[in-house]
């Protein structure tokens, strides 16, 4: 993150430049397989992407989140965590029983595992 900060301040790039760049350089790394791992608390994705946020706007650490969010336009990252995590459990859902992530899904939600739970509670919190 600091890489790109540092390339931002030498090129004097626009906020919204910043920002773009953050969301292809590293938002694909803090989110890589969070299909899987994202039922897990996720405060430390949210801590650095605040934490950027935050130093692209020059502003202080005590600055209440949502303010940040609302200049810039952006939500928390958990919400992209969510909507991969369904979108990955909705491909599950409809693939051919041929593939091993289908059979091992149709083993898994018969036990209470942790992930089916998650996904279960997400489903539920958003059709209520």
């Amino acid at each position: 993150m600091y890489g790109v900060v540092g390339k931002c301040r030498t090129h004097n790039l626009t906020i919204d430049c910043k920002v773009d760049m953050f969301d292809k350089i590293i938002k694909p790394i803090l989110l890589y397989g969070c299909e899987v791992w994202g039922f897990h608390n996720s405060n430390l994705l949210e801590k650095l992407h605040l934490k950027f946020c935050k130093h692209i706007l020059n502003l202080r650490t005590s600055t209440p989140n949502f303010m940040v969010y609302g200049e810039l336009g952006r939500y928390p990252l958990t919400i992209n965590v969510k909507v991969r995590m369904i979108s990955f459990w909705g491909k599950l859902v409809n693939f051919q029983n041929s593939k091993l992530s289908a059979k091992l899904f149709n083993v898994l939600k018969n036990f209470n595992n942790p992930w089916c739970e998650a996904i279960k509670k997400t489903l539920n919190h958003f059709l209520t």
